[in-house]
């Protein structure tokens, strides 16, 4: 072996183990993850800014009757007990989202307050000869947090893309002559509305949106004069 020499000092590099900050959407820069905007489907269904289940309700409804058809076709007694199975199913399923939906809409129309306040606002503006603000503060509350931003909390985006993919769904089950694909589809169709509720109810409605937007505001503007006075 080798001597070493304890007089001699060795000077060894300490390799820069500093952690980096992770940026977010660092690395999705590839293959199907290099888009920074949604696709254009998905892009053409924001645009259509649906607020409720209607089409949802009506989507499932006409599958379920879809499957009271068949099995009045059907001769066979497996597939009857099957077809039965599945409208029992979605059924269910509709009653939930005909259920959710009144709730929706009690939660859409439950901020007439903030109608009235803005209602107030313009009114001023008007006796002050300025342009009425109700239109901007709403698309501010809208746009409170970039909707289509990779880092956003908001569901919008998600919200469109549950419904463009469940039109699909749906215009495929409305084709199929195959009886278990059509009753597969069905209940593809019908877990995704009841996902789609949950995904409403927890992005909240334009309303508790504006609401929301209006208390920090109201609660910002006491916050000044009340410093303005010294408390």
């Amino acid at each position: 072996m080798p001597e070493t020499n304890p007089g001699v000092e060795i000077e060894a590099q300490v390799p820069n183990r500093k952690t980096k900050t992770f940026q977010p959407g660092h690395g999705i820069t590839h293959g199907f993850y290099a888009r920074s905007q949604p696709e254009e489907q998905v892009l053409a269904v924001l645009a259509e800014d649906i607020q409720g289940i209607e089409a949802e309700i009506a989507g499932l409804r006409g599958l379920a009757r879809g499957l009271v058809s068949r099995q009045v076709a059907s001769r066979s007694s497996l597939e009857v007990a099957q077809l039965a199975d599945a409208h029992s199913l979605a059924v269910s399923r509709l009653a939930e989202l005909i259920g959710a939906e009144k709730q929706l809409a009690k939660e859409e129309g439950a901020s007439a307050w903030a109608d009235e306040l803005l209602g107030r606002l313009d009114k001023f503006a008007v006796k002050q000869g300025e342009a009425p603000v109700s239109e901007a503060i709403r698309a501010q509350a809208q746009a409170a947090e970039p909707e289509l931003a990779i880092t956003t909390r908001r569901l919008v985006e998600e919200i469109a893309s549950m419904r463009y993919m469940l039109r699909n769904v749906l215009g495929l089950a409305l084709q199929t002559q195959a009886l278990p694909v059509f009753i597969r589809l069905v209940e593809i169709y019908g877990r995704g509305c009841a996902r789609l509720v949950r995904m409403l109810k927890r992005e909240g409605s334009h309303h508790a949106r504006l609401e929301k937007y209006l208390w920090e505001a109201i609660d910002q503007a006491q916050d000044e004069v009340l410093k303005e006075w010294g408390r």
